[in-house]
């Protein structure tokens, strides 16, 4: 079971919960108090990336961040804002 929630803090979009295969199961709320942002859907899957290989290997956390931005597609606005491998 798994939780989402828009990646702004501020916006009004309530959380919403899903199963173990990603299926709606309640909450949620369509409108957001803000315009679409595609690079925070870029950043947000790109961190999923990490975070799923930092649970699964050995592999050094810095040395998954360097391998999974050389390959990255996100675009250079939303490389930009990421956060470094220092940051949260």
């Amino acid at each position: 079971m798994g939780s989402d929630r828009c990646l702004l803090w501020d916006c009004s979009t309530w959380v919403v919960h899903t199963d173990a295969n990603n299926k709606y199961l309640y909450g949620g709320k369509t409108d957001h108090s803000h315009p679409p942002n595609p690079e925070y859907v870029q950043i947000k899957q790109t961190r999923e990336k990490i975070k799923k290989r930092a649970v699964k290997e050995l592999t050094p956390i810095r040395k998954i961040y360097d391998e999974e931005m050389a390959v990255t597609t996100m675009n250079s606005v939303a490389v930009a804002i990421f956060p470094t491998v220092h940051e949260k």
